[in-house]
């Protein structure tokens, strides 16, 4: 694979990044009040539970085991995604995994806008456990990406990395991760706001954004490569710090 990310790749990942900030916005504010793609808070959110009780204990713990059994199932698919490696872009199977969630997202959507976008009892679970197993499904498909990815659904180890370098002597910030704690931050409103004015579109907003990631990788072989000092130093320290967040 190539050593550093284009320009093609890098607006992907930003859709994902959008994607995942709204997934979590839907399942923050409509399914429960636990996250779906970001681990660290429902495990908090489990510990308080355990300490002083409360009721968030197990749809954490739910959106956790669905989020590892996405993990699961697209390390086992991506296995050797150094395979069949397309030009300037992400592996078939990364790509593969994706639209597997796309498929997963699509029914989230789905079952949402039949209950007129307030899914309540079993289906608020269900929905919460595909939410989270798609979480799961594009992280791990982002890890198979090596060099030519960056997390997109955990940003601890991006901000982290981000500002990590502003001490003298170290590189500028990149702007690609900037520009992808922007995305998150814009997925999440962009759901929570249309949640509010029509609430079933707010649940195809996380599907319509996997794809235009999707239709990214589409857009043509080539792509402006980026300095691989640069991207490539972003994505080993994210991989590193983020695994935690």
């Amino acid at each position: 694979m190539a050593e550093s990310m284009n320009a093609r790749a890098q607006c992907s990942v930003l859709f994902l990044a959008a994607a995942s900030g709204s997934v979590d916005a839907l399942a923050l504010t409509a399914l429960g009040h636990v996250f779906a793609g970001v681990m660290t808070g429902n495990l908090v959110l489990m510990g308080v539970t355990a300490g002083s009780g409360g009721a968030r204990g197990l749809p954490a713990a739910l959106a956790l085991a669905g989020y590892v059994v996405g993990t699961v199932l697209a390390a086992r698919v991506c296995r050797g995604a150094d395979t069949g490696t397309r030009p300037g872009g992400w592996p078939q199977r990364v790509v593969g995994c994706l639209w597997l969630e796309v498929l997963l997202l699509g029914g989230f959507a789905g079952v949402a806008a039949a209950s007129g976008g307030a899914p309540e009892g079993e289906w608020r679970t269900v929905l919460l456990v595909t939410a989270a197993t798609a979480m799961g499904l594009q992280s791990s498909a982002m890890l198979a990406g090596g060099s030519m990815a960056a997390p997109s659904t955990y940003f601890t180890g991006t901000l982290t990395a981000l500002f990590a370098q502003l001490p003298a002597g170290g590189p500028p910030p990149s702007t690609w991760a900037g520009l992808r704690l922007v995305a998150v931050v814009g997925g999440g409103a962009a759901a929570s706001g249309l949640r509010i004015v029509a609430a079933p579109a707010a649940f195809a907003c996380p599907a319509v954004l996997l794809l235009a990631a999707l239709a990214c990788q589409r857009a043509g072989a080539g792509g402006t490569a980026l300095p691989a000092a640069r991207a490539g130093s972003h994505w080993s320290a994210e991989g590193r710090r983020g695994r935690q967040g």
